[in-house]
């Protein structure tokens, strides 16, 4: 009930704005007493972070638990905040074109995942009255899944998960499904168009690679560390194009894939992808003529990459939060990837760039913005054009969860 609709998810997101603003009065002394918290709406429902000095993180949790569990909302704060909401989303179509093809992407690929324009429509149908009904309802069943890590032992840690169950006592223990993603067709093209008023016009390109496989995923790693720099050389310096010229590894749900971003001043989206469709088909004769010595140095520039050791304690806690929400739950998919690139041969990543230059070998989803300084009717990028998101979704096979 955070994500199955769009409706939901503006429910969910003005539900934890307002006890946010419930617990602003508590939260400053918190702060000064060095602790942290944070609510979010996430893929699977709600999440509550709390950081600091752990002496007191219990305290500071039971009170936002308490505050999820018996809101004191008003008709008046709910109002303020729904028009905040709005216009936050109103000025995420003021983004970057780039950025605003690269969403335009995910939205599409994931299929609990909603657009600004759906998600502004599903406002004008949400009242005070039903922040209060959803408020009664959304922990009606669930599940809580919970990582506590740092200066604190086990005894600490099972006292901090009581308060939760405590929580959640009267919730119906239920499974969340994790997301699952649209699988494009090998030999489709698709293309969506996305409007902004910026003056710049933009597209990003995404292959997609295959199914959930570790070995795929290293191959595209290895891949886009080939790419990367070349692509920027010939784009960006040699063409030109833009300014912002990206190509990069795309893994959504570990589901490999590639993609490609420019954002121009100076062409359009049909020529952008042109240029890109070109670079590719002339970049096979290169990774063709990688030879062991190079790869073996691009193999180590990745691996010390990977497993660099965590700057901050927040990026341990990405790492091990990640692993969870995964459902990985030894911890090594570090170790995984690693051993998976150190077996990948060269002659595997020429054939996945084969792949990649072979419209008939993969899926291809492209989202793109006419600049306003370009013509109204300059062309598009070719492809079969997706006029309606939740049709289009309605229409590809899923590829479920890990």
């Amino acid at each position: 009930v955070a994500r199955d609709s769009a409706r939901n998810v503006v429910l969910a997101e003005l539900y934890v704005e307002m006890i946010r603003e419930q617990l602003n009065e508590y939260s400053y002394p918190a702060t000064l007493a060095g602790l942290d918290y944070s609510i979010y709406r996430h893929q699977r429902g709600l999440g509550i972070r709390i950081s600091g000095y752990n002496d007191k993180q219990a305290v500071l949790l039971e009170a936002v638990t308490q505050a999820l569990k018996t809101p004191t909302f008003d008709e008046s704060t709910f109002n303020r905040l729904k028009k905040r909401y709005l216009r936050s989303l109103n000025n995420q179509r003021k983004s970057d074109p780039a950025r605003l093809a690269s969403n335009r992407v995910v939205n599409l690929l994931g299929l609990a995942s909603w657009t600004n324009d759906q998600l502004e429509a599903a406002s004008a149908t949400v009242y005070y009255r039903d922040i209060e009904r959803y408020g009664k309802t959304l922990f009606n069943e669930g599940e809580v899944v919970s990582l506590v890590h740092g200066n604190v032992n086990k005894t600490v840690a099972t006292e901090i998960f009581a308060l939760l169950e405590k929580f959640l006592s009267d919730t119906k223990p239920t499974p969340v499904p994790h997301r699952s993603i649209v699988a494009i067709e090998s030999g489709k093209r698709y293309v969506s168009p996305v409007e902004s008023d910026h003056s710049d016009a933009a597209a990003f390109y995404y292959v997609q690679l295959g199914d959930r496989d570790i070995n795929l995923r290293a191959q595209s790693f290895l891949l886009s560390r080939i790419i990367e720099s070349p692509f920027f050389h010939e784009l960006r310096t040699e063409k030109q194009l833009g300014y912002s010229v990206q190509s990069f590894a795309f893994p959504l749900n570990d589901v490999p894939g590639m993609a490609f971003s420019i954002q121009s001043p100076t062409v359009g989206p049909a020529e952008i992808v042109s240029a890109i469709d070109e670079f590719l088909s002339a970049f096979s004769e290169r990774v063709d003529s990688v030879d062991a010595e190079e790869f073996a140095t691009i193999k180590s520039g990745l691996l010390n990459q990977i497993n660099r050791n965590d700057q901050r304690l927040a990026d341990r806690s990405n790492r091990y939060w990640k692993e969870i929400d995964d459902q990985r739950f030894d911890f090594d998919s570090r170790d995984k990837i690693s051993a998976a690139i150190e077996d990948t041969t060269l002659e595997s990543v020429q054939l996945m760039m084969n792949q990649l230059i072979s419209d008939s070998r993969a899926g291809r989803l492209i989202a793109y913005v006419n600049g306003k300084a370009q013509k109204p009717d300059a062309p598009a990028p070719a492809g079969v054009v997706i006029d309606d998101v939740a049709a289009f979704k309605k229409q590809q096979k899923p590829i479920p969860p890990r």
